[in-house]
C-alpha cells in the first residue's frame, strides 16, 4: 500500500489493513492495482503555512518528555501586552527559561493577538503548571482554550549531511 498526502508524500505498504487510521478524511481512498498494490489516498486542505514574527521563545526547559504540543490562541486586542505581564510573573520564565517545566516555548505574534506553543510530556502536566503559575499571575486573564496535539516526530540538534 502507498500513502500519499496532498500529493507531496507517499508511503508504500504491504497490505491494505496498514495506514488504516488515516482514512479519517472524506477524500481519502484506498485503491489496488496489479502493478501497484495497494493505495490509500487523501487530499489535505489547501492551507497556506502561517508565518508569525517571535514574540518569546525558551528553546530548552526542564521538560525532557516531548510527547504533545500546547497550542493556545490568544486574540484580543492588548494579547501581546498580557502576554508580557503574564510571563513577568512567572517564576518559569526568569532569566533563560530554563527551569520552565515545558521541553520549549514559544510565543508568536499573530494578525488578532499572540500564539503561544509549549511542547509538554503530558495534558496533565501542562494542568499543574498553569494552576500554579499562570492563573496566579495574571487578574485580567481573557479567557483560553488549550488545544493538545500528539509529538510525532523532533528533531534535536543539528542533523549531520554526509555526501
Amino acid at each position: 500500500m502507498r500513502i500519499r498526502h496532498a500529493g507531496f508524500l507517499e508511503r508504500r505498504f504491504d497490505t491494505p489493513h496498514e495506514g488504516l487510521e488515516l482514512l479519517g478524511s472524506s477524500n481519502a481512498s484506498i485503491t489496488s492495482s496489479p502493478r501497484s498494490g495497494f493505495r490509500h489516498r487523501c487530499s489535505a486542505p489547501s492551507r497556506e503555512p502561517q508565518i508569525m514574527q517571535v514574540h518569546n521563545l525558551i528553546p530548552r526547559g526542564a521538560g525532557t518528555e516531548a510527547r504533545v504540543a500546547r497550542i493556545i490562541d490568544i486574540d484580543v486586542d492588548n494579547a501581546v501586552e498580557v502576554y508580557d505581564r503574564m510571563t513577568a510573573a512567572m517564576p518559569a520564565h526568569l532569566a533563560d527559561g530554563s527551569q520552565h517545566p515545558a521541553v520549549s516555548n514559544v510565543a508568536a505574534r499573530t494578525d488578532g493577538g499572540i500564539k503561544v506553543v509549549d511542547v509538554w510530556d503530558s495534558p496533565e502536566s501542562f494542568g499543574r503548571f498553569a494552576e500554579a503559575q499562570i492563573m496566579s499571575s495574571v487578574q485580567d486573564l481573557p479567557p483560553f482554550e488549550p488545544r493538545f496535539v500528539p509529538i510525532h516526530n523532533r528533531i534535536r540538534g543539528r542533523s549531520l549531511v554526509r555526501t
